[in-house]
């Protein structure tokens, strides 16, 4: 073998090599200069605590679920958060209170029992984190 080739033997490890710990390296600089700089990026940052005081809950038909809702529990019992919900913003309306919506299958606003269960769990859950007294909870009924 030439004595050039056997020099230049290893050549491919070691650029390999020397990308990762250069790529590493330049990785742990740019999070420390990214530790430094005041400014708070858009993504990625969650929404300054809200002061909710109050749950608004109401039952509608599922053909006529519409209005400002924040959370909202689906036929099936399912969750499901709102875009205001997830942005801290009020209804205009009612600062500080958060709506519920409940969407049922029947004409006359049946809840079945896995929703009873979801809006349960969702108003121990939201009372316990937002320190909201059970007088606090305001049911609509809708006809």
């Amino acid at each position: 073998m030439p004595a050039s080739a056997v020099r230049h033997q290893h050549r491919h490890f070691k650029t390999l090599i020397l990308l990762a710990l250069s790529m590493t390296g330049g990785t742990f600089f740019l999070f420390w200069v990214g530790g430094l700089s005041p400014v708070t990026p858009l993504r990625g940052k969650v929404p300054a605590a809200k002061a909710w005081n109050q749950i608004a809950v109401r039952a509608v038909d599922a053909r006529d679920a519409r209005g400002f809702f924040h959370l909202r529990i689906d036929e099936t019992g399912r969750l499901l958060q709102s875009s205001p919900w997830k942005a801290g913003r009020d209804e205009p309306q009612t600062p500080g209170t958060i709506h519920v919506l409940i969407s049922c299958n029947s004409p006359e606003v049946r809840l079945t029992s896995i929703q009873t269960k979801t809006l349960a769990d969702l108003l121990t859950e939201l009372r316990t984190k937002h320190d909201i007294p059970a007088d606090r909870i305001r049911v609509k009924q809708h006809h």
